[in-house]
């Protein structure tokens, strides 16, 4: 329900489908956006749960500190993904009120 809303805003990029023959499960659901901290504050004053999770990439934990790792995709995409709510017993209104908080904010921020 998330992506098919979704997939119309130029500034939300949703998770891809692999086969047309799966349906997925997620236990997360995350979309990117380049204004990912002022949506999350929106839907946060919107009164939705939102999280960012892997704010630091990786590569970047302390842990592997000694590697110097070069990967300039990765830190981009931890600066833009934000998993939605989403769990077995959220309805469709849920859904429908996550992705209009989402539009309100498109519709207001660009």
């Amino acid at each position: 329900r998330y992506t098919d809303q979704l997939l119309s805003f130029e500034e939300i990029v949703c998770p891809v489908m692999v086969s047309a023959d799966v349906e997925p499960v997620y236990s997360s659901y995350v979309i990117r956006s380049p204004h990912r901290d002022k949506l999350a504050e929106w839907l946060k004053n919107a009164k939705i749960e939102c999280m960012i999770h892997w704010p630091t990439p990786n590569h970047k934990q302390p842990v592997l500190a000694d590697y110097q790792f070069q990967l300039p995709v990765t830190e981009q995409l931890s600066k833009e993904i934000l998993s939605l709510p989403i769990y077995p017993e959220m309805s469709d209104k849920q859904v429908d009120y996550v992705v209009e908080s989402i539009k309100g904010f498109l519709d207001q921020a660009l």
